[in-house]
This record gives structure tokens, C-alpha cells and sequence, in this order.
């Protein structure tokens, strides 16, 4: 650490500095930060491009008093450094370390679990409702990325919180990019208004003209001012911000801090809303990652657990994904593929970079996508949708009323992510998509195991003329040397892998690679073990648990919330007599960690699924 941040255990050690130290402490940050995240892995390029403000923020509030609240939460690292977690923040993300994201268990500086986009500014103006009515005097500030504005809560905030009028600041920390670079309209307005700054030249340059003609100095000195001031307000004070209810200041250099001090120091003599525009560069500080802030949003750790059986096999599952529609895109010109704002994170690039103008990154807009490409299907296209599960939960309504009421509209969702996604914790795991989308009349859900059935998985829903949700997770594909050929998919047709009488394991998914190494471990204590792949939740393969129902105990593995998942569909088709086992994630709240490590903490590693099984047997 350097030699100002060694002093700096709160911030109100924060606010003994000049401005001038202040800038020196943020180059102290930066190194500090970047060194711990390269080693842990993290969110890197959007936290290096947030160091000035959010250290400028907690300069002149006081966040023990006063609420500061994060969108999305992936540029929160400078936040917790400076509020008592400098020496935590080495073990950040790693398993019974600090989150990479706001937490409130770990301090009453974070408001709110954040991890997901376009939220802070309704939870802003929540908190200063609930002030006001109480008569607390307790300043609120929202602090939202450019990329979030994408995302239909972010208006909705918006517009409720000018309406009420209440003490809110909206930081609008515009770096042109959520994690890839951002689309729509606001990113149009928003280079206008960075833009405006030319007005400034202008302005200097009509001075500059005036000086050299003293006769007619005053007059046209007048005649520039009310120009400037008039092409101002025609692009800024009647711009979307003031016409919803704020005031507007910026845009400003969000890295040049004794500027941003002097901004905010104007600002809190406010008590309304507040939209402080400022300009920054993600990964600022980093050349890799200012070269390449894609890549460098999040980086992986550089000490890599031991690969087990599991997870050692190329490729993962995104990666198949996306190869395999950059291929059927070479034979379809109606295939179109879409995403919110996660084009390299689902593998949607490898068919944007074939067929950039069938592709169609909407924005953090989950709904949006959803009804677009349902409407995209209506109108004879092949559209397929790339979403990770955990985001999915964001257009449940549009599933059901854009694609399920309307009865005729094919469509493809591919969830990636699906299950424990590791490091990134509780916000992003993938756990509950079975269970929310399960009672849709008509759906269809199914998730491959292994490489061949990812590809024939999606070559089969896109001319199934279905309503199809697929499932993978964020891992390695399993390889199965017990497969040395699998059948055809069929909807609702699974098959059994190996035989066995005394118990069936039935794996949804990526999970049959550890049931079949259970399998072998419960071999090896003397009882005989069967292992189907369902291929199906729904509708789900009946004649498949009429064969396992012969066995003495019937388990089922997922990597899902135990509560309503797979298999609870299972065992309400098996025989009330049947004894049955449901193995999944259990019903409570998954921290982060490495994915293996999650896997065991949630009993779903090989080891742990036999342990239970015996036990069961033994019960």
C-alpha cells in the first residue's frame, strides 16, 4: 500500500486530506486495487474508472450518516477500501472473504445487495421518501453507470423521484460502456451532452474575436454571452434531465478531482434532484485494460485451483453455444441472435462477428429483448435469445404474456450461467429458472450434458417451433468416456447411461458427469446404481421414472434450489410409495467462492452425492 492510503482505516481519516492529496491517494487506490484484483480476479476495468468520484463522494458526505447507493455494485472496490475494509479487500471474492459486490452484512456503509443494473435510482428515492416523511435529515446519492440508463427501471426511477422532488444526487458515471459498449438512444443523448463542451471553445473563440475590436467590445461581448447561453439551454436545461425534474450539472472530467470537489461542493447546496454528469475512462490508470475494457471487466484469478474431473475439458459451455449459432447462421438467414448486454459474456460475439447485422445487443433491457424477439419470431424470423438464468428473472412477465398467451411464437432461450456461478456470489447464481418457469402451460425446459448434446440440443429447439428454455452453466463441458455415442434428441426423451437395481440417480444437465462418479463410488460400497440423463424437465420423460421406480431409492441431482426444481417434477410423477432423495442446492442464500468449492459447500461434488445416497440407503 503507499503512504497515504496506509492512513486511511475510514473516511473520516478520508477527510483530513487536501484535494491535492486527495489526487495523490486515488493513484494509491489504483495500484492497490489493481494488484489484489489481477491476483483474486474481479471486476477490474469499471472499478479503475471509478476511483476519483467515488473517493471525490466521500470526501463531502458523511455514508454513516448519509446513503450512498450502487447500481449494479461491480464498482464498489474504492467504496470498500475506504470504509474500514482496506485490509479485507485482499480477500475479496474468495471463498469466506469480502464480496465484489455491496453487502450489507459486511458494512453499515452498503445500503443494499446490488449486483443486478438499473435499480439504485428507485432505491434512492425510496430512502429519501422514507427520510422526509420521518423528518431525517440524511442526504441520498445514487450512483448509476451510463449502461444501466439501457435498462427500463433506471426511467422509471427517474421519472418518479423528479416528480416527488426529494434531495437525491444521481451520479451518472458515463464511461460509454456497461460491460460492452453501451446502445440505444441514451448513449446518443449522452455523447451530445459530453459534446456540448465544444460550446465552451466557442465560446472562447468569439472572446478571443471581440478583443480585437475594441469599439465594439461591449455589445457583441453581450450579443456572445446570450448565444452561448441559448444554444446551452437548447441542448442541456431542456434537455430529457431538466424536462423530468433535475438539476443538471456537467459533464465534467470524472478523473480530475479537484474539479469534481468543487462540483459537489455547488451540489449539496441543493435539496432536489440532482443529475451530476461525469465523464470517465474504464480501466483509467491500466493500459491493458484501458486498451481492452471488455476483457478487463472481469478478470479471472491468477492462481488456478487443481482442475478436477469435472471442470478440466475444453471448452466451456458459452463457447459451444456460440459456435454452434455462428454456424447455423451460415445456413439460415433467418436465424438472428440476441442478448442485453452481454454479448461476449453468452457468446453471442462469435455470431455477431459472422453476421453483425442479425445481431442485436438491446441494452440491459431483459424485457425488452424478450418481447422483441418474440415479436422478431411472429414476424417469420428464427430469433435465439442468450440470457444468463440469473437475469432471466427480469422478464418472467414478458415469457408468459409476449411468448407463452400468444400460443404460435416460437422462441429459444438459452440460459448460460445456470446454477453457481462462482466468485461473483448470491447476486448472479443461477438457481431458481426451473422453479419460476415450471407452471408456464406449454414450456419447454431441457439442458445438455455434454458437447454433442449442447449442439444437437439447439439445432433441435430452433426447428422445434417451440417455446424452448435451455439451461448450462458456467463451467467446463464434462467429457464422458461411458458415452461413446448418444441417442438423437427427442422432446421429452431421455435415456439411462448405466444400469443398476438399488438405486437410480437421475442428472439434470452438466451434473451427470458427477453423478456417474457417485455411481462408482456407491458401486464400490456394495450397491448397485443405475444413471439416467432426463435431458427434459419439461414435459418430462415418464417412461424414464417408471423404469427408475424400480429401484429401492430414486435420487434426483441438480445444480438448482432444491425447493421447486427438478426434482420436485420428479417426485411428484413417482409413487407415493417410492422412497426418493432430491439432491440440489440447498434452501438458503449461496456466498461466493471458486465454483468447486460452492459445488462441495452445496453437497453436489461426487463425494459428498455418494455420502448421501449411502446414507439413504442405510436410513
Amino acid at each position: 500500500m503507499g503512504a497515504l492510503l496506509d492512513k486511511i482505516a475510514s473516511p473520516e481519516d478520508l477527510k483530513k486530506l487536501s484535494v491535492i492529496e486527495l489526487a495523490a491517494l486515488c493513484l494509491e487506490l489504483r495500484e492497490y486495487m489493481t494488484d489484489i484484483t489481477l491476483k483474486n480476479g474481479g471486476h477490474l476495468a469499471s472499478n479503475l474508472g471509478a476511483v476519483e468520484i467515488t473517493t471525490a463522494l466521500h470526501y463531502l458526505y458523511d455514508f454513516k450518516t448519509d446513503r450512498l447507493v450502487f447500481d449494479v455494485g461491480h464498482q464498489c472496490y474504492t467504496h470498500k477500501i475506504l470504509t474500514g475494509r482496506r485490509d479485507a479487500f485482499k480477500s475479496v471474492r474468495t471463498f469466506g472473504g469480502i464480496s465484489g459486490y455491496p453487502d450489507p452484512e459486511e458494512s453499515p456503509f452498503d445500503c443494499f445487495h446490488t449486483g443486478h443494473a438499473s435499480t439504485s435510482i428507485s432505491m434512492a428515492s425510496g430512502l429519501a421518501e422514507a427520510y422526509a416523511r420521518q423528518g431525517v435529515d440524511r442526504r441520498v446519492v445514487a450512483f448509476v453507470g451510463d449502461g444501466s440508463l439501457t435498462g427500463g427501471e433506471a426511467y422509471e426511477g427517474l421519472c418518479h423521484l423528479g416528480s416527488t422532488q426529494r434531495d437525491v444526487l444521481v451520479v451518472l458515471n458515463d464511461n460509454r460502456m456497461a460491460i460492452s459498449p453501451s446502445t440505444g438512444g441514451m448513449t446518443r443523448y449522452l455523447t451530445l451532452l459530453r459534446t456540448s463542451q465544444g460550446y465552451n471553445e466557442f465560446k472562447k473563440e468569439i472572446h478571443s474575436l471581440i478583443g480585437r475590436l475594441p469599439l465594439m467590445q461591449g455589445s457583441l461581448a453581450q450579443w456572445a454571452e446570450r448565444l452561448h447561453n441559448r444554444l446551452s439551454a437548447m441542448m442541456i436545461e431542456s434537455g430529457i434531465f431538466a424536462t423530468l425534474g433535475y438539476k443538471y450539472f456537467g459533464p465534467c472530467d470524472g478523473h480530475n478531482v479537484p474539479e469534481l470537489v468543487a462540483m459537489l461542493r455547488e451540489v449539496r447546496k441543493l435539496r432536489r434532484p440532482v443529475l451530476l454528469h461525469v465523464v470517465t475512462e474504464k480501466g483509467k490508470g491500466n493500459h491493458r485494460a484501458e486498451c481492452d475494457p471488455i476483457t478487463f471487466h472481469g478478470v479471472g484469478p491468477s492462481v488456478v485451483e487443481q482442475p478436477t474431473q469435472f471442470d478440466v475439458c475444453e471448452p466451456n459451455f458459452t463457447d459451444v453455444f456460440g459456435e454452434t449459432i455462428a454456424a447455423l447462421g451460415e445456413k439460415d438467414e433467418k436465424l438472428v441472435a440476441l442478448t442485453a448486454a452481454m454479448c461476449t459474456g453468452t457468446g453471442v460475439s462469435a455470431f455477431a462477428a459472422k453476421f453483425p447485422d442479425r445481431t442485436y445487443d438491446v441494452g440491459i433491457a431483459e424485457p425488452h429483448c424478450v418481447t422483441f424477439a418474440a415479436s422478431m419470431a411472429r414476424g417469420g424470423l428464427k430469433p435465439v435469445v442468450a440470457i444468463y438464468s440469473t437475469f432471466m428473472m427480469r422478464a418472467v412477465d414478458q415469457v408468459f404474456h409476449d411468448v407463452i398467451l400468444q400460443k404460435d411464437i416460437p422462441l429459444l432461450v438459452c440460459m448460460d450461467r445456470a446454477g453457481l456461478v462462482g466468485e461473483d456470489g448470491a447476486t448472479h447464481h443461477g438457481l431458481y429458472d426451473i422453479s419460476v418457469f415450471k407452471a408456464f402451460p406449454g414450456i419447454v425446459m431441457c439442458s445438455p450434458a455434454d458437447v454433442r448434446e449442447t449442439v444437437m440440443m439447439i439445432k433441435w429447439a430452433i426447428d422445434s417451433g417451440r417455446v424452448v428454455l435451455m439451461r448450462y452453466p458456467r463451467a467446463k463441458v464434462p467429457k464422458y468416456a461411458e458415452l461413446p455415442e448418444v441417442p438423437p434428441v427427442e422432446l421429452g426423451r431421455g435415456y439411462f447411461v448405466r444400469e443398476g437395481k438399488d438405486v437410480c440417480i437421475i442428472a439434470y444437465g452438466a451434473m451427470l458427469r458427477n453423478a456417474l462418479d457417485a455411481a462408482a463410488i456407491i458401486e464400490s460400497e456394495g450397491h448397485s446404481c443405475a444413471v439416467a440423463n432426463p435431458r427434459f424437465a419439461l414435459p418430462l420423460d415418464l417412461d424414464l421414472i417408471k423404469k427408475a421406480a424400480k429401484s429401492h431409492l430414486v435420487v434426483t441431482v441438480e445444480e438448482h434450489s432444491e425447493r421447486g426444481g427438478f426434482g420436485s417434477l420428479v417426485s411428484d410423477a413417482l409413487p407415493t410409495s417410492r422412497k426418493f432423495l432430491a439432491i440440489g442446492v440447498p434452501d438458503r442464500l449461496i456466498p461466493h467462492g471458486s465454483r468447486r468449492q460452492l459445488l462441495e459447500l452445496c453437497g453436489l461434488d461426487a463425494k459428498s452425492i455418494a455420502q448421501r445416497v449411502i446414507q439413504e440407503i442405510r436410513a
